[in-house]
């Protein structure tokens, strides 16, 4: 068994400054206290690196180690200050029993599997993609020594009915068949902790109920213990707990395998013994180099003795903290287990046929392995549309429409290079494989092309659809709206933009001025003859009827209906005194009954309240679709609200200011710390973003969500 891994670092042995070979050679080789003779070779290439005096100097450090060891009988050589009292905690232990883990995490990920077939000559190469998490087990498993979990792949179930064993733990092979893979079914073995032994030792019980573990002392931050040697390969896991009853970091461990302290004690004097032999034989200049040495040191080592029956392990480990008490996790029952289950193909079959290749020619092959559309193309590639494959032959690229009826493939004059469907049925074409910079719609029920490919852009919504065609130079665009239901054009023109909104066109116009205005008005050169203009707007319904009787002035705030069906227009404006007539129509052009003119601004409505400034005052506050004034005109600026408060400015001082978040009730929910940068400012939004100073980006509700540096 692996121990519990905790977030320390753990040794067997850590004696600091001594060489590798006299760390594994003259103490504990393979856990076992024998010695055991090593070749002149091998000593000699464990001191390559040190000269005569470095040696020395590890031997004097060995001897010192020996005595410490002997002056308290055991054998205790740890990692770190023994006084070493600042606790260091671990998460107690707490080992998953039972599979509900394993199977919350394959259940999680089994949708993730899937298999690929691809038909190539007179066999199928088949994938199976098994999900790599899959392969190992949840964090909560992961500490014991548990079988890896598996996959066997058994049987392969066709269309047609029949099946095939594969009972094969490759997830990629071929079989000779060309019919199509319906599914296959897949064993999951894993393995799971059913139970185990809870076994705590402390300075008043010292032993286990059966005597096989014996606890030897505990002191500050070490404990030793012994463990019948059989029950040892079942420890599962050892833990050091405090007085509080929280779990200590481990520091270190040492693990011993022996049959009396006498055998120990004596070969912990012949290893000093040889030591202080050594240092002699340098100091007295009767060994002058490292080769003489080495001479020595194989001759006089420590002669090896006679492994015998073990009978007892002792573990000795250290801790960051003063132990109170150990716990010792053993005898886990561990339980074999598997699941079977079903996956489906990734491969589609798009109208019953799939993409195959024989003699490195591609054609169509149905579900029964029979070519409906004979091997003969150079390439054949699917797409996102079923009855749609682009086919290359004698280097050129051209779409086909494949007629079910007749199983025949169709060149059409044009190709598909978005995945753009309109309405669910009109789909983005171009006139170049290679390029969509020319686009058309045709409608995927009939196949009957639309709009033609043709340099233009296209938007659309739930009810129209519209080609806008661009014009070099100040020309106005040329706008086609059709309808979705009946494919109906029903609006065309020159243009300066028109919005889809609903079952509403918003048209925006030009008109020319006989003179520049004092204000309100475009300039532009055109005919090589600067002219001025003023946008208007009309309102057009779904059959692209005119519906307000007089152009609107200007959308001041935003060109888009509100959620409340309701669009702010400027009826007229005297822009020299910053007069202007504000109203807000509904989706049929009817003005509300609101009265407006005491205020000199207003914004759209947005979640049902629309920002106000009185024209006295210079204050804003919120209106409600009624006109009634829900929150008074009380604040230096606003914003609308977004996400259930609004952004308002609150004077401080003559030339001090704060930002707020207020609610619908006109409570302040949240001051901003510092100046906004810049905000986000949709209307009817859920959500809002601003951005301060500070460096610090909030929400709606004042809680910080990015921090740059």
């Amino acid at each position: 068994m692996k121990n519990f891994k905790s977030d320390s670092t753990s040794t067997t042995i850590n004696i600091n400054s001594i060489s590798i070979f006299l760390l594994l050679f003259f103490l504990f080789t393979n856990s076992i206290l024998y010695a055991q003779k090593r070749s002149k070779k091998d000593i000699s290439e464990s001191y390559k690196d040190k000269n005569l005096q470095e040696i020395k100097e590890e031997l004097t450090e060995l001897k010192s180690k020996i005595e410490a060891a002997q002056s308290v009988s055991n054998l205790r050589i740890s990692g770190g200050p023994i006084l070493d009292i600042e606790s260091k905690y671990i998460t107690n232990f707490s080992m998953t029993k039972g599979d509900d883990d394993v199977i919350k995490r394959f259940n999680t990920f089994k949708d993730n599997i899937s298999f690929d077939q691809q038909v190539i000559d007179e066999t199928s190469e088949v994938d199976v993609h098994l999900y790599y998490k899959l392969n190992y087990y949840p964090e909560s498993y992961a500490d014991i020594d548990l079988k890896k979990p598996e996959f066997t792949i058994n049987t392969l179930y066709f269309f047609d009915g029949k099946k095939k064993e594969i009972n094969s733990k490759e997830d990629e092979f071929i079989i000779e068949e060309l019919k199509k893979i319906d599914s296959v079914s897949i064993t999951y073995s894993y393995q799971y902790l059913k139970d185990y032994d809870k076994i705590t030792l402390n300075k008043k019980v010292k032993k286990s109920d059966d005597g096989k573990i014996t606890l030897s002392y505990i002191y500050n931050d070490e404990v030793e213990f012994k463990i019948d040697s059989s029950l040892n390969s079942k420890l599962l896991y050892i833990e050091a707990i405090d007085s509080t009853g929280k779990a200590l970091r481990v520091k270190s461990k040492f693990k011993s395998t022996t049959n009396s302290d006498a055998q120990q004690e004596k070969f912990l004097e012949e290893l000093k013994a040889f030591a202080e032999q050594s240092i002699k034989q340098i100091e007295s200049k009767k060994i002058k180099n490292k080769e003489e040495l080495i001479n020595y040191m194989y001759k006089n080592q420590p002669v090896k003795l006679e492994p015998k029956e073990i009978s007892m392990v002792t573990h000795f480990n250290t801790y960051a903290g003063n132990i109170e008490s150990i716990n010792i996790y053993i005898n886990p029952i561990i339980i074999d287990k598997s699941k079977t289950f079903y996956i489906s193909t990734n491969t589609q079959y798009k109208n019953g046929l799939e993409i195959a290749i024989k003699n490195d020619k591609y054609g169509l092959i149905d579900k029964n392995g029979y070519w409906v559309i004979a091997p003969k193309y150079e390439y054949i590639s699917g797409s996102f549309i079923d009855n749609y494959y682009t086919i290359s032959h004698n280097d050129t690229k051209t779409l086909h429409l494949f007629n079910a009826k007749n199983k025949t493939l169709k060149p059409v004059p044009y190709f598909i290079m978005t995945e753009n469907i309109y309405g669910n049925r009109y789909l983005e074409i171009s006139s170049s494989p290679y390029s969509n910079i020319e686009k058309g719609l045709v409608d995927l029920k009939t196949s009957e092309i639309i709009l033609p490919p043709k340099k233009r852009s296209l938007d659309a919504n739930n009810t129209f659809f519209m080609s806008i065609i661009y014009h070099e130079g100040n020309k106005p665009s040329f706008y086609e709206v059709f309808r979705f239901s009946d494919n109906k054009k029903v609006l065309e023109g020159e243009f300066e933009n028109v919005i889809l909104d609903n079952d509403n066109i918003i048209v925006e116009y030009a008109v020319e001025l006989n003179e520049k205005p004092n204000g309100g008005y475009m300039s532009s050169m055109r005919s090589g003859v600067r002219k001025y203009y003023h946008n208007y707007y009309d309102i057009y319904d779904v059959n692209g009827k005119k519906i307000n009787k007089k152009s609107y002035n200007d959308l001041p705030d935003n060109e888009n209906f509100s959620k409340e069906n309701l669009l702010l227009v400027e009826q007229s404006a005297d822009r020299n005194n910053n007069e202007y007539e504000y109203a807000f129509i509904n989706r049929k052009t009817k003005q509300l009954d609101i009265d407006l003119s005491s205020y000199s601004i207003v914004k759209s409505f947005s979640n049902g309240l629309a920002v106000v400034c009185d024209k006295t005052s210079k204050k804003y506050g919120f209106i409600n679709p009624k006109g009634e004034l829900i929150i008074p005109t009380m604040y230096s600026r606003a914003n609308h609200f977004m996400g259930g408060t609004a952004a308002v400015g609150l004077r401080v001082s003559d030339n001090s200011y704060k930002t707020v978040l207020i609610n619908e009730k006109n409570e302040i929910i949240f001051t901003f710390p510092d100046a906004i940068i810049s905000y986000s400012s949709k209307h009817d939004a859920q959500e809002a973003t601003y951005y301060c100073r500070n460096k610090k980006t909030y929400n709606h509700k004042g809680k910080i969500i990015k921090e740059n540096y």
